[in-house]
């Protein structure tokens, strides 16, 4: 006689509670904002790879800081706007440079080359021929990497709490 048992077991699924997730996340951009805001605050000098320097205070004061709806990240963004109420968006040209002005249609001078200039272990673009330049003023890339192990942490922490394994019903 063959005694044979069979056993089913129930399938089950993990989820994750995005809510502690999102509260995380939003508690991470605000501390990135808030120390953004202090080095821009705080710079003196306002040269090529440091924070811009703090003239009207508008890029420190218009800082915002939005939760993704899928509880998969943050953004923080300029929402400063100029005197006749338009956007103005310039935080991104801050901190990564830009390129442009009336010549930048160019394609450059003959015999002339491009200058660039080694800041940080990067070369960075200083000036180009026939057109303005403006040089990176890293001010959220510095913040997030000053704060950012304390900042894995605590969204790690996050995901972990959030989750939840559900039985699957047949």
């Amino acid at each position: 006689m063959s005694g044979r048992i069979q056993i089913t077991v129930p399938a089950y699924a993990f989820t994750v509670d995005k809510s502690a997730l999102r509260k995380a996340l939003r508690a991470a951009g605000v501390e990135v904002a808030s120390v953004a805001r202090a080095l821009i605050r705080k710079s003196q000098s306002g040269a090529p790879g440091q924070p811009p320097v703090n003239r009207t205070g508008n890029l420190a004061s218009h800082m915002s800081v939005k939760v993704f709806k899928s509880g998969g990240g943050v953004s923080i963004e300029d929402t400063a706007e100029s005197k006749r109420g338009s956007h103005a968006p310039y935080a991104l040209f801050l901190e990564f440079g830009a390129v442009g002005g009336i010549a930048s249609g160019k394609a450059g001078v003959k015999g002339k080359r491009n200058k660039r200039r080694r800041i940080n272990g990067k070369s960075v673009l200083i000036s180009v021929v026939g057109s303005r330049v403006l040089p990176p003023h890293p001010f959220l890339t510095t913040a997030l990497e000053q704060r950012e192990s304390s900042i894995a942490e605590r969204v790690q922490a996050a995901v972990i709490d959030g989750i939840k394994f559900q039985r699957i019903k047949p």
